[in-house]
């Protein structure tokens, strides 16, 4: 029975480091197979969109050979821009009048009046006489903003001042060069362009600006250009390779410019409307400034110094309240607008009870809402049991 036992034994204990030996890497492959599976399924961090309007992409025109004139890659380039902006996923033009000039001398009367009009009993004011160059201005915080609510974040423009494509590391292509050859191969661009992100009524206040950045792609599988048929029009340009790569250097140059503009202003929306427990929102869901139920914003009201009467003068500058009112949770999302519930009896983000909150104030993100993962939610179904 000794033997018997001290066989089984034997046999268990090589069966064991067997079964170990097999064990162990299967354990290490399935570690690694979940890691990856892991990395893959983590989801992008979102971002909120900024609104905006599109200016000026300023490119010279291409010269053709001769008798065929030039091309006006300037007209080609900002009928490109509408893609890029899109493409970038950090602006969005909706509700912006593209033909409308922010600019408050060139606002209607009816405008400015109804501004005018609504002037609050002087306990809720807040009125600061300076001296500017020896001319009277005032900050005014009002409660109808009109002419301030809707203006979008920034006004962007730009241009593009060199243009070169790449055969081999031999040049076949520059912009300001008549073009020699109508059809060619090439695998290698350079782009110099410059963005820059205005304020849309402080006059000459850029925001951000990327200046003179040279932007480069090296292709994997070299295309072909035929410059013979841009004489035909613009469709030849959107149909050739030319429109694909000149779209690839607009939006990194764009997202450079997206990087600056955040190092030196956060996202904001503005507040339309105050009613008690909740407030109004410029800015909705994906289609437009990526907001979400269960976001926080911080309110706070702003000062606005004109150079003269309100709305129908030059904006000099704004400045934020010293304090914040409080925070909201966002809780309904529209298409363009959002309803955020003002948050009471949490510590986390006290709310000043004395403070007014006026339309023309802002909404900072505070926090983004973060959708719990399946990990999460199981984990919170197995404590419930």
């Amino acid at each position: 029975m000794a033997i018997v036992k001290k066989t089984a034994d034997s046999l268990v204990s090589k069966s064991s480091h067997s079964s170990w030996l097999v064990a162990v890497p299967l354990a290490l492959a399935a570690t690694l197979l979940m890691s990856a599976t892991t990395c893959q399924e983590e989801p992008k961090q979102r971002e909120l969109r900024r609104r905006v309007q599109l200016g000026k992409v300023t490119a010279p025109s291409i010269p053709l050979q001769t008798g065929q004139g030039s091309f006006d890659f300037q007209y080609a380039a900002n009928a490109q821009m509408w893609t890029v902006l899109k493409k970038t996923q950090a602006f969005t033009q909706a509700t912006i009048d593209p033909a409308k000039v922010y600019d408050p001398s060139g606002l209607d009367q009816d405008l400015a009046s109804s501004f005018l009009q609504c002037e609050e009993p002087e306990a809720l004011e807040s009125v600061v006489n300076v001296k500017i160059k020896g001319v009277s201005t005032k900050a005014v915080m009002s409660q109808k903003a009109a002419c301030m609510i809707n203006v979008p974040n920034g006004l962007i423009a730009g241009g593009i001042s060199n243009f070169q494509l790449y055969n081999g590391g031999a040049i076949k292509f520059d912009l300001l060069r008549t073009i020699k050859m109508l059809e060619f191969e090439f695998d290698r661009y350079v782009m110099t362009a410059n963005m820059q992100a205005f304020k849309p009524i402080v006059r000459n206040q850029a925001l951000a600006a990327t200046t003179q950045n040279s932007y480069s792609n090296n292709l994997k599988v070299g295309v072909g250009l035929n410059f013979g048929t841009f004489g035909t029009g613009l469709s030849a340009y959107f149909k050739s390779n030319l429109s694909s790569v000149v779209e690839d250097g607009l939006v990194k140059s764009l997202e450079d410019l997206k990087t600056q503009w955040n190092t030196v202003e956060p996202w904001y929306g503005m507040v339309l409307k105050n009613c008690d427990k909740y407030v109004y929102l410029s800015g909705g869901g994906t289609a437009d400034v990526n907001l979400m139920p269960g976001d926080i914003l911080r309110l706070t009201n702003v000062q606005y110094l004109w150079s003269g009467n309100v709305c129908s003068s030059y904006l000099q500058g704004t400045v934020e309240s010293k304090d914040s009112v409080g925070y909201a949770r966002v809780v309904r999302v529209g298409d363009t607008i959002s309803v955020a519930e003002l948050i009471e009896n949490d510590p986390k983000y006290p709310m000043n009870p004395s403070a007014l909150l006026y339309p023309g104030a802002r909404a900072y993100l505070e926090k983004l809402y973060v959708a719990p993962t399946a990990a999460a939610k199981a984990s919170v179904g197995t404590a419930s049991k």
